[in-house]
């Protein structure tokens, strides 16, 4: 089964169970899989799955009590789900876009070799189209202003908190933040 884009789905499984983990009250001791399954309201294959990757990535602890396997919060990095593969090692993708959008708000005004200075790691490089695409997206939908041919100008107004706006595939801009479209190219997808 195909994936929703991200503009036509609610928060995701592991959102759910990461919300659940979280506000677990930490007098009830350790948590099992039916609780925070039944908390967040997923299907329990799914939240040991991701359970067992968060183990794997050092954000909770597994212990076993008598028949049962519980687990217990260990790295509470807040409301931001942690993006781990099955084997514990963070998720990269999305992270040039995340580091642009961060970049850009420090900067202020840049250009897109400031941009790529700033934002690109040795984790995710950012190639020069890259980020001129994306910063021409953030031009249509708002969130930047073309100061000259090579500056740009974060709109502050628009900032709509941390996650970064994506641009997806069906060529629009969805803001992660607001969960919604902020902008479809002509031939793209509107919501």
């Amino acid at each position: 089964m195909a994936r929703k884009p991200m503009d036509q789905s609610g928060a995701s499984p592991r959102d759910l169970i990461w919300a659940a983990i979280r506000a677990w009250p930490a007098h009830k001791g350790p948590f099992s899989l039916r609780e925070i399954a039944d908390e967040a309201k997923t299907h329990p294959d799914t939240t040991r799955d991701y359970l067992r990757a968060l183990v794997k990535g050092q954000w909770l602890a597994e212990e076993t009590l008598g028949e049962t396997l519980f687990w217990r919060l260990l790295r509470d990095t807040g409301r931001e789900t942690p993006r781990v593969r099955r084997d514990g090692t963070p998720v990269v993708q999305g992270r040039a876009q995340e580091n642009m959008w961060r970049s850009m708000r420090l900067l202020g005004t840049f250009s897109v070799s400031d941009l790529i200075a700033q934002a690109a790691t040795e984790e995710a490089p950012i190639a020069v189209n890259t980020a001129l695409q994306y910063a021409l997206a953030l031009v249509a939908a708002g969130y930047l202003r073309r100061r000259n041919e090579v500056q740009f100008l974060f709109v502050g107004a628009m900032y709509t908190g941390p996650k970064s706006p994506v641009i997806q595939r069906t060529k629009v801009v969805f803001d992660q933040n607001l969960r919604k479209v902020m902008w479809s190219a002509p031939g793209g997808r509107a919501s």
